[in-house]
């Protein structure tokens, strides 16, 4: 058998360190991961809580122009008799139509600041439904009401 006088190699030591070094570095990069997904998510969630209060807000715009003395009724997407602006804030917490992950609740000023037919409504949005570390948004508008 024939050996080489100059013949270099890696040693076993060596190899394990290298894949022990690499093992860590790679352990550190995948760490990440779930932070910038769990980052998405609620990012997600406040988007899709943002567009469904916004949705439900734009229903009450088109409602108070709409009806006369300031009863909303619309389709039975949102309650299922319709809306009347006095009974508007005592709805409780009840799932949005478009999307059941999200729950909403409002609150409902009548003649806010003492003006006549001028409302302060306030959507409370509320995710996951039930959940134990429950998120919330809140978002103002107001109506007036022709």
């Amino acid at each position: 058998m024939k050996t080489f006088k100059n013949a270099h190699g890696l040693t076993l030591i060596e190899i394990i360190a290298a894949v022990g070094i690499l093992a860590v570095g790679l352990i550190a990069i995948l760490s990440l991961f779930p932070v910038g997904l769990d980052s998405a998510r609620n990012a997600s969630n406040l988007t899709t809580a943002t567009l469904l209060s916004q949705s439900l807000i734009e229903r009450l715009h088109m409602a108070a122009v709409q009806t006369p003395k300031g009863t909303i009724s619309y389709p039975n997407d949102i309650k299922n008799d319709g809306i009347n602006w006095y009974n508007f804030g005592t709805t409780g917490k009840k799932p949005f139509p478009d999307d059941d992950r999200f729950e909403y609740e409002t609150n409902f000023v009548d003649n806010y600041n003492g003006i006549s037919n001028f409302h302060q409504v306030t959507v409370y949005v509320y995710w996951p439904p039930g959940g134990i570390r429950q998120q919330v948004r809140t978002f103002i508008t107001y109506i007036w009401a022709i």
